[in-house]
């Protein structure tokens, strides 16, 4: 009899398993809280670059899109064969000819932006000269430069 309770008290010893290797199996409560903690400081330490980065390329749709325009307007001139004008509204709008553009969210004009320029029918600047808007968006700014014969500079 004694070999059956041995062999029975044997397969009970398989099933449950002891309490020291239950204490250790599973994570703990600090490893967690550790973890966390990790996971807190270096998204802390990367939240500047992505805010950095995002400023980065608002300023450059901010830039992109004033060209645009302003390579249409010249265009515009060209197909009509007449004047197109270009006016800065204020420092966040502009306006083409009879319609008005704000420039994105956060971007303005510099103070030293030119206030207008005219596109020719032949696609140039009509007074000759070199136009230039400045646009910033926080502590950055671009600079897009129309030159006397109507091309623009510094979109990309």
């Amino acid at each position: 009899m004694r070999t059956t309770q041995t062999r029975s008290q044997n397969r009970l010893s398989r099933r449950r398993p002891s309490r020291s290797r239950a204490s250790e199996s599973g994570i703990a409560l600090h490893d967690v809280l550790l973890a966390l903690m990790v996971t807190a400081v270096l998204s802390t330490m990367a939240l500047p670059v992505g805010r950095s980065g995002v400023a980065t390329y608002e300023l450059s749709a901010a830039t992109t899109t004033v060209c645009r325009d302003l390579e249409r307007a010249r265009l515009k001139a060209l197909e009509a064969n007449a004047e197109v004008m270009v006016s800065r509204e204020s420092e966040r709008s502009y306006r083409i000819a009879e319609r008005v553009q704000r420039l994105p969210k956060g971007a303005r004009f510099s103070s030293t932006s030119a206030d207008s320029l005219v596109f020719n029918r032949l696609g140039a600047v009509s007074d000759g000269g070199v136009a230039t808007f400045v646009i910033e968006l926080g502590d950055r700014s671009r600079e897009l430069r129309v030159g006397a014969a109507g091309a623009v500079e510094g979109c990309r």
